[in-house]
């Protein structure tokens, strides 16, 4: 075999006897859109390796050749939500911190203290009394109070205002309306002398309504007549002060067809002000199957033992109990509930979640709760709590989003409970998620995955090393563990862009890409594998002068789903977790062709390096290896490491009967080669037995998966390697092309050095390293126990001999043998009579042992 690389043009193809590809045998030759894209692509990056300007004309080829070649990045269409900075909630339900006058600053803190603070108990009637004084004292003098709001509002006398459609709101003021109506019997003292106004409500479905006045300027007082003419003779409902604050809130089963008259009055003497009036159904919240749950409390409605609420934080301690926290991770919804002890009066459910900053970071919390709900976010410990941030949220069943000011790093609580201490009999739910911003100098925006944003690098400036151009920065938040995709291949105002996946801002890049959408300008880094937590994509120009604007799409990786009936399956291009709600079988970045259901063959576990083969649907060739040593084409590789298993696919043909052979096995040998101008050359001759796997090329043809182990390990750690079968002259072997790498192959032929636009299918795996620190204690009076690290999942096996000279394997006993997890190990008792006695331990992690990863652990046997 020769040492020296060259390579081969398309027209060596015809050397070989018989050539495969995704059409008939021994058919013609064609230029397939796969090759086209990657001679362009080569073009693109030579003329940018030498500074010069690409010819357009090729991006717009490219663009046109990318439909027609799956598995290209510039071909995948992810479905993903778009972002919204409002999530979808209700108008004004994204709130951001702002610096409050200190009027309002007074009347939030009187607020806070009305409302219970952070305990779950209602503070004393005599307090909320002197509180509510103070209250409607700077209420009063509030500017909005004073002023008449322009928009058409509730009527001052009857006939009243109709309400049109659900959900309904409606703003205005009773500043001047004059006092007209009167509650028919009074849910609080004194009587009522303020000024009012009037709506007409009819539903059309006989159900349970939330009227709300939260969000009023003032100490409002709410009721709701029926029954006669305007304003009603018979009163269904009122209230004063709800969920803490002063201001009123009713949920009441209303009929259809049945007229109702809603009063929007003030509380006391003269109270008025601006209003705001909503009307809704009553919502119902679920939690999500995919959903984090709150350790719910089984004694929830027995207040002698709230002390042992799961989550109760430092309330515990008032009940003779210990603070207890429920530690969450960020990104992660979580599905609570809320409730009021229904045996005691004026006692609430408090749920405390503790989570850590590890840099500093904003805070966004997204709720959707079933009940009025109040949130802050307080410091770690007990009993000194110092108040970080406290908001009350708004109707029940709203939804809202607040980001809050920049935080340390550090240990803090997420506080979530009722507004109020009574009425909620039955458990509440709610939805929150809590997000992480990081306070990062260079971070222009922030995207939650999966999500999109826009951005625009001109006039952004350069606010990092990366690369000397303009750049703008998104800092991402991983929800959860899987592979994740970051493309701006949808963006049409094509620019010569260049991105990076950092794990911190400006620094440790974790992946980067450039042109990789097809031709010059956009880029895409597919499916790298994130923990949760945050990352930051950085866009940048390809060089100083390139600016341009932007749209990021992050979703976690997609793929063919076969699932159902195993004889005719049906496809979905779905996520790995999304398959496997549906028990079938995912292949990573490959679509759904219509009527067929393939799964691409993968790796094995411990894969440091991996070019999968081409699917029977997609562009594909076979090159013969021919025995003898004739040619052998080479593909390139880079790891991190030396090399300890190869797994290659090809067909395995018999040709003088045109099938299958049987067994497919054959002598193969392997060959690394580095790439330096005297090439060193590591060499293998295996034999191996292949698996036929259920995908068939040109009609009869099973695609053969050969396993092989590098004995020792190859520690050439970038370069190329080759495949060629020495030892079986009945059969031939074909390895097949992988429509994933670079786009070149060599061939070692003797002619003049030229290059092929294919890439070959192989796995690289790393070295099984033995077990470490193996340490023997003899327990009296004849037990030993052993204790070792295992490095890497596989079958351990151990040895032991009574023989002081025996030097393993000679003169050594299999004592035991199972499959292993990597981690610490310990085994015991192992009981032996003997005088002396030595042990080995040995690890095989090959992908034959590996495929026992999911028996039953072995139940240990006494010697």
């Amino acid at each position: 075999m020769k040492n020296v690389l060259i390579a081969c043009s398309v027209a060596c193809l015809l050397v070989a006897r018989i050539s495969f590809g995704n059409g008939p045998l021994n058919g013609p030759i064609r230029l397939s859109p796969k090759t086209e894209i990657a001679e362009l692509e080569a073009l693109i990056a030579q003329a940018k390796g030498t500074g010069t300007t690409p010819d357009p004309a090729w991006t717009t080829r490219i663009r046109e050749l990318v439909p027609r070649v799956k598995g290209h990045p510039g071909d995948v269409v992810y479905d993903i939500p778009s972002f919204d900075s409002n999530g979808g909630f209700a108008p004004g339900a994204v709130i951001r911190p702002v610096e409050l006058t200190p009027l309002e600053q007074e009347i939030r803190d009187l607020e806070f203290q009305f409302s219970g603070g952070l305990g779950n108990s209602e503070p004393d009637p005599v307090l909320r009394a002197n509180l509510k004084d103070q209250l409607n004292g700077l209420y009063a003098v509030r500017p909005q109070n004073r002023e008449r709001n322009p928009l058409d509002q509730g009527a001052g006398a009857c006939p009243a205002t109709v309400v049109t459609g659900l959900p309904y709101t409606d703003t205005g003021s009773t500043v001047g309306a004059g006092y007209d109506f009167s509650p028919i019997s009074s849910c609080t003292y004194p009587p009522f002398t303020s000024n009012d106004v009037i709506y007409s409500f009819t539903p059309t479905t006989t159900s349970r309504y939330h009227i709300s006045l939260l969000g009023s300027s003032f100490d409002t007082y709410l009721y709701v007549n029926t029954s006669g003419p305007c304003p009603g003779t018979v009163q269904v409902g009122c209230n004063d002060d709800a969920f803490g604050g002063l201001q009123s809130f009713l949920e009441l089963m209303l009929t259809a067809g049945q007229t109702y008259y809603i009063i929007v009055d003030g509380s006391g003497f003269g109270a008025e002000g601006s209003y705001t009036l909503s009307i809704s159904l009553r919502c119902n919240l679920d939690c999500e199957p995919s959903d984090s749950v709150e350790c719910w409390e089984e004694t929830w409605g027995n207040p002698e033992q709230a002390w042992m609420d799961c989550n109760g934080g430092c309330n515990n301690i008032t009940y003779g109990g210990d603070a207890w926290w429920q530690d969450i991770l960020p990104s992660q919804t979580l599905c609570g509930r809320g409730f009021t002890y229904s045996y005691l009066q004026d006692l609430r459910d408090t749920d405390w979640y503790r989570f850590t900053l590890t840099e500093p970071c904003s805070l966004q919390i997204t709720l959707h709760s079933e009940f009025n709900t109040n949130v802050a976010i307080i410091n770690d410990g007990c009993p000194s709590l110092d108040l970080l941030f406290f908001e009350s949220w708004g109707d029940p069943c709203s939804r809202a989003t607040f980001i809050t000011q920049c935080f340390q790093p550090g240990t803090y609580n997420l506080w979530i409970a009722p507004s109020w201490f009574s009425e909620i009999d039955d458990p509440q739910e709610y939805r929150v998620t809590l997000d992480l911003i990081p306070c990062s100098v260079c971070n222009d925006s922030y995207v939650a995955a999966p999500g999109s944003a826009t951005g625009n690098t001109c006039g952004a400036g350069n606010d990092n090393s990366l690369r000397p151009s303009e750049d703008y920065t998104f800092s991402v938040n991983i929800p959860y563990e899987t592979d994740w995709t970051f493309s701006i291949c949808s963006e049409d105002s094509i620019w010569d862009s260049y991105i990076y996946l950092s794990s911190s801002c400006d620094s440790n890049v974790i992946a980067e890409s450039d042109d990789d959408c097809g031709g010059v300008g956009l880029s895409v880094i597919n499916c790298v594998h994130l923990a949760t937590g945050n990352y930051y994509l950085t866009v940048e120009g390809y060089a100083a002068s390139h600016c341009g604007p932007l749209v990021l799409n992050v979703a976690d990786c997609r793929g063919s789903c076969c699932y159902g009936n195993p004889a005719d399956p049906n496809c979905a291009f779905v996520t790995l977790p999304e398959c496997n709600s549906l028990s079938g079988t995912w292949t990573f970045m490959e679509p759904c062709t219509i009527g067929t259901c393939f799964t691409r063959p993968s790796c094995a576990d411990g894969a440091i390096f991996s070019q999968l083969p081409a699917l029977p649907d997609e562009d594909w060739y076979t090159f013969w290896s021919e025995p003898g040593g004739d040619y052998l084409i080479y593909d390139d590789y880079s790891v991190p490491g030396s090399v300890g298993s190869i797994r290659f696919w090809g067909l395995m043909v018999d040709n003088a009967n045109f099938a299958n052979c049987n067994p497919p096995s054959g002598d193969f040998e392997i060959q690394f080669i580095d790439s330096s101008s005297n090439p060193m050359v590591q060499s293998y001759n295996v034999h191996a037995t292949g698996t036929a796997l259920p995908l068939f090329y040109s009609g009869p043809f099973n695609l053969i998966e050969f396993d092989a182990q590098l004995n020792p390990p190859c520690t050439l750690t970038s370069g190329y390697v080759g495949v060629t079968e020495s030892g079986n002259l009945d059969c031939d072997f074909y390895l097949l092309t992988s429509p994933f790498g670079n786009g070149q192959v060599f061939l070692d032929y003797g002619g003049s050095p030229q290059v092929w636009p294919w890439d070959l299918p192989f796995c690289l795996g790393g070295v099984c390293e033995q077990p470490e620190s193996l340490t023997v204690k003899w327990l009296a009076p004849d037990n030993y126990r052993l204790d070792w690290y295992l490095p890497h999942d596989g079958i351990v096996t151990i040895y032991s001999s009574t023989d002081p000279n025996a030097v393993f394997p000679a003169g050594y006993s299999v004592l035991d043998s199972w499959f292993a997890y990597q981690g610490h190990q310990t085994v015991e008792p192992y009981t032996f009579p003997e005088p002396f006695r030595t042990f080995v331990v040995t690890l095989d992690c090959s992908p034959s042992a590996l495929q026992v990863r999911d028996q039953p652990f072995k139940q240990r046997v006494t010697k």
